[in-house]
């Protein structure tokens, strides 16, 4: 059957993007672009390593390369668990987060 105008304009449907509040990252469909699988991420040494082949310490001498960056240590101070959740809370520096 031969398409008609209408359905060639069909406008694509595009994923909505996940509404966030300034200074908070969404809680639901947010992914960092940074740490998207095959991202290349230039290491101390000048090289370049995608993102999920990274280890622990590559994060962490690659981070002070960067000026929107940086790496911080954390520590979990409690979790507590609910029927299908569970609330992580720890400190970065002087700051609490849940």
């Amino acid at each position: 059957r031969p398409s008609t105008s209408a359905e060639k304009e069909k406008p694509a449907i595009q994923p909505k993007s996940p509404q966030f509040e300034m200074g908070k990252l969404p809680t639901k469909n947010y992914v960092p672009s940074h740490f998207m699988k095959g991202t290349m991420i230039q290491m101390a040494s000048g090289k370049l390593k995608k993102v999920e082949d990274m280890s622990s310490d590559d994060f962490l001498l690659s981070a002070p390369l960067s000026k929107e960056f940086n790496v911080d240590a954390s520590v979990v101070l409690e979790i507590s668990r609910a029927t299908t959740l569970a609330r992580v809370k720890f400190a970065v520096g002087q700051k609490q987060y849940e």
